[in-house]
């Protein structure tokens, strides 16, 4: 998949407030956040800037964090050049022109001095005045329950397992990140293991068309392919057309979603231009991204997700935990 801008940068330092001393394995809670559905279907984080609340677009595996340039307060922040090799790319709407400093950020208990961000002169939807994304929240450990509108930061860990709330079983499963800072992680597809990233912002899962032909051998006159306009799905694809097919379990240890949906799009080889694997000239990927199968906010509201970052591993359980038509027999 994609990414939804290409960026580079330095690391960005976040300055945490100070935490008490506590058992090596304790979770050390600095943030309890009650997430805001977009009238979009994405989802906004609460936080303070400059202390004054706002919202911010929640984009966690997108690496960089953005504020619009047009946003209370931003024509005053300290301006710093963009850092080497860093495009200036359209984002929202707008271009991506500088870096900025905030002087004061707060999300939950954390607060930051000379925060960094860039600054893009496109809008975001209100009301939010910019995104969060993963180099911010990769100073902590990242629980995710969309389908309680919940996003809890804990102190990193050595926590062998950080799975607190009320579940019948979990899934402990590593991650990398790609070139664009994207966590990429393995999930099993009607019995095909996938390379997947998953995106916070509304939609289905999101697979191209030449990955689906590799991958399960399928193409648009296979039987079950459905045509589907782009502007009727739940993501505003830029195709006129999208498809599905209807594949049966997607699942990441012993946690299945079953009949998952997944919008198929157009899209070419000539689009894929990283190096064959195993030297086996079949074997693509996207130029950016790394990934197989993107899920959005319609696979994520079925899973309770912990990210301990530090330690790149993934803690997965359903997100109902008297569900059972969500975990494997």
């Amino acid at each position: 998949m994609k990414a939804s801008f290409y960026l580079a940068a330095a690391i960005i330092l976040f300055i945490m407030s100070p935490l008490k001393a506590d058992n090596r394995c304790a979770l050390e809670k600095l943030a309890d956040l009650q997430l805001k559905t977009l009238s979009n279907g994405d989802l906004a984080v609460p936080v303070s800037i400059g202390g004054k609340p706002q919202w911010l677009l929640l984009a966690l595996t997108a690496p960089f964090s953005l504020l619009s340039d047009g946003s209370a307060d931003v024509s005053k922040y300290k301006t710093h050049p963009m850092p080497l090799g860093v495009q200036v790319v359209p984002f929202q709407g707008g271009k991506v022109i500088h870096g900025v400093s905030v002087p004061d950020f707060g999300i939950g208990n954390a607060h930051g001095t000379d925060v960094r961000f860039l600054a893009t002169a496109g809008a975001f939807e209100s009301p939010t005045v910019g995104q969060i994304s993963a180099d911010i929240l990769s100073n902590f450990d990242v629980e995710l329950d969309v389908a309680n509108s919940r996003m809890n930061l804990f102190k990193p860990n050595e926590c062998e397992n950080v799975v607190y709330w009320k579940a019948e079983s979990y899934a402990k499963v590593p991650f990398r990140t790609d070139t664009t800072a994207h966590p990429i992680f393995t999930m099993t597809l009607d019995g095909k293991a996938l390379d997947v990233d998953f995106m916070t912002t509304h939609g289905n899962g999101r697979m191209g068309l030449t990955e689906a032909s590799r991958l399960f051998g399928i193409d648009v006159s296979s039987i079950g392919m459905t045509a589907l306009s782009g502007d009727q799905a739940a993501y505003p694809y830029p195709f006129k057309t999208i498809y599905r097919y209807p594949f049966k379990k997607l699942s990441i240890g012993g946690v299945v979603i079953n009949n998952p949906v997944i919008d198929l799009y157009p899209d070419s080889r000539s689009e894929e231009c990283r190096p064959a694997a195993n030297g086996d000239p079949t074997v693509y990927r996207h130029c950016y991204g790394g990934a197989d199968l993107g899920i959005g906010l319609t696979e994520l509201r079925a899973l309770h997700i912990y990210f301990a970052m530090k330690r790149k591993t993934l803690y997965v359980t359903a997100a109902d935990p008297m569900s059972t038509a969500l975990h494997a027999n």
